[in-house]
């Protein structure tokens, strides 16, 4: 349900997206599943790009990682809003695969 996704995409600290080795990982907070292959196995930053960017520009904005936000729970926008920008490095509103 969207409210556990919502309080399983935060650490007991309260911060959004940490992985396992303290690294922001925006694929998790994908709405989609995309960070997972069929498999169970994790997607590699490039073909999570290439499923994700549906303007094929190279780059991932908030809007391609929530195209329905109206369908999302407020919390889980809020803390997309945050993880997309503690990844988007050099603030230009759009995340490179350097940055995923």
């Amino acid at each position: 349900d969207a409210e556990g996704d919502a309080a399983s995409a935060t650490d007991a600290d309260g911060a959004a997206g940490a992985d396992e080795e303290g690294g922001d990982d925006i694929g998790d907070m994908a709405g989609d599943g995309a960070e997972q292959e069929d498999d169970g196995e994790e997607m590699q930053p490039t073909e999570f790009m290439n499923d994700l960017d549906l303007d094929k520009d190279g780059f991932l904005t908030l809007s391609e990682l929530m195209p329905e936000e109206d369908a999302i729970a407020p919390d889980a926008v809020e803390d997309m809003q945050k993880l997309f920008k503690t990844a988007d490095g050099d603030n230009d509103g759009k995340l490179s695969l350097d940055e995923l």
